[in-house]
């Protein structure tokens, strides 16, 4: 502060004055947290919590009603395109499922093989008198007539491979209704053939116990299990004139004699998961669905005759 002669006295204290406040001004700044030095804060004598933001709102900011159409419009194209294929990656989620399931049953018979000298399980050891046993278990109930049984697990003879339960995972793709003829066979069926002795004989001997393994040809093409069901009506009993699918413990071969309606069912998406004879396992397409049951896609990965019968069924050819 410089003092001059001839300076008015009312100049010399306005000076001082103003060099105080500058003095104190200084030393607030100091002393004011980093945080309240902004704009507005403490530090510059404002009210830190009292600022006001200011969020311009004009037309030139907001949604026509065309563009929200057009962003609506948007969304809707891509859920169309994305659902077909959200679909399919959920299809082949549970036919991955199927095939571990059906490697995992195709097994445990194989397992049943070795302590029973060779002989596969038996479809259905009393088809023929009480027929009220299949290879998934006990039913207490006979299904001579076509009529809907609950078969126990926990008397398969598979049950010891299986965990001791005998329990089969169930097909996530088959729904399960309120009686549905061979229920807890899991949605899976056995081919008969292999399950059999005599292969297309009915006969108490033929049932009574499944094919040998070493004798079975060509194991890598014979089915062993297979994605099943069967035409039932609104009780759960088989019926020829349909209204919903019902569980199938057997997978019935094409051709012969006597022309079973087919009940490898090609849920997944026009595939069946199928199991084999030598263990593996893999996805078959629909390619003939006799007796126009396509509809509930009940049919055949082969055509309809003897040849098939015996390249994907039979297991002595």
């Amino acid at each position: 502060m410089n003092f001059y002669k001839g300076t008015p006295p009312g100049s010399i204290l306005q000076e001082m004055e103003n060099t105080v406040v500058q003095s104190c001004d200084q030393r607030e700044q100091q002393n004011t947290p980093l945080f309240l030095k902004e704009k507005g804060g403490a530090g510059e004598r404002g009210n830190f919590f009292s600022r006001e933001k200011k969020f311009p709102l004009s037309p030139a900011h907001s949604f026509t009603l065309i563009e929200l159409l057009v962003v609506i419009a948007i969304i809707a194209m891509l859920a169309a395109i994305l659902m077909p294929a959200l679909g399919k990656a959920r299809d082949r989620g549970r036919s991955t499922n199927c095939l571990s399931n059906l490697k995992q049953i195709t097994m445990a018979n194989l397992l049943y093989a070795e302590s029973s000298n060779d002989f596969l399980v038996p479809y259905a050891t009393d088809m023929m008198s009480g027929n009220r046993h299949r290879w998934c278990g006990t039913s207490q109930v006979s299904s001579n007539f076509g009529e809907s049984a609950s078969y126990d697990p926990s008397d398969a003879p598979l049950a010891q491979f299986l965990g001791g339960k005998g329990v089969i995972s169930q097909c996530n793709a088959l729904r399960d209704p309120p009686k549905s003829f061979e229920m807890n066979c899991g949605g899976y069926g056995y081919n008969v053939l292999v399950g059999t002795l005599y292969p297309g004989e009915y006969s108490h001997e033929a049932y009574a116990s499944g094919f040998p393994v070493k004798r079975i040809r060509h194991v890598t093409e014979k089915i062993m299990f297979a994605d099943s069901a069967i035409m039932v009506d609104a009780n759960g009993n088989w019926s020829p004139t349909p209204s919903n699918h019902g569980y199938s413990a057997s997978i019935e071969a094409p051709g012969g004699s006597w022309l079973m309606n087919p009940t490898m069912h090609f849920r997944h998406n026009r595939r069946a998961a199928v199991s084999f004879c030598d263990g593996h396992a893999e996805t078959m397409t629909l390619e003939d669905s006799a007796y126009g049951d396509e509809q509930y896609m009940l049919g055949y990965p082969c055509k309809n005759d003897d040849e098939n019968r015996e390249k994907y069924f039979d297991p002595r050819y």
